[in-house]
């Protein structure tokens, strides 16, 4: 039931669900910014939603520490399964140019808790900006995730 998932905005670990009074205008914040986002790289829903449909790979990653769940951002997210300290290793994104789950199902947000990290060999890895309490959501810019998978601002 999502009434029981915990998401956080604005680089605070405490949950949205609790932080009634702002609860809210911090979804508020992080769709208006999404739609930010789609203009400023001149994208539409449609392209992003191709993109999004695109095939995904189940890696299997042994070291990842993440669980898909519902999201009180959008649909499903990326949730922590352990408390995470600034700059751990949280999973992959892309493996071998293939978007796998972590790349698939991390959500926006304008203040993340996590950054994509490009390896040499063109791999992705998801990377913590701040320490990620248990049964966060973990996000990211969608606008950092563009700049390191070669898009650029049109805007």
């Amino acid at each position: 039931m999502i009434n029981s998932v915990k998401t956080t905005h604005k680089g605070y670990n405490e949950p949205l669900k609790t932080i009634h009074k702002g609860y809210n205008e911090c979804l508020k914040t992080i769709r208006k910014d999404y739609a930010d986002f789609l203009n400023e790289y001149g994208f539409t829903q449609d392209f992003v939603d191709t993109i999004l449909n695109m095939n995904t790979v189940d890696d299997n990653d042994p070291k990842s520490l993440l669980e898909i769940r519902d999201s009180l951002i959008e649909g499903k997210g990326m949730f922590a399964i352990r408390d995470i300290e600034k700059n751990e290793y949280i999973a992959m994104g892309r493996v071998n140019g293939e978007r796998v789950l972590a790349g698939r199902y991390i959500n926006h947000a304008p203040d993340p808790n996590a950054i994509f990290v490009l390896m040499s060999n063109g791999d992705l890895f998801v990377q913590a900006k701040c320490s990620i309490l248990k049964d966060t959501e973990v996000t990211i810019d969608y606008r950092q995730a563009g700049k390191v998978n070669g898009y650029n601002k049109t805007t």
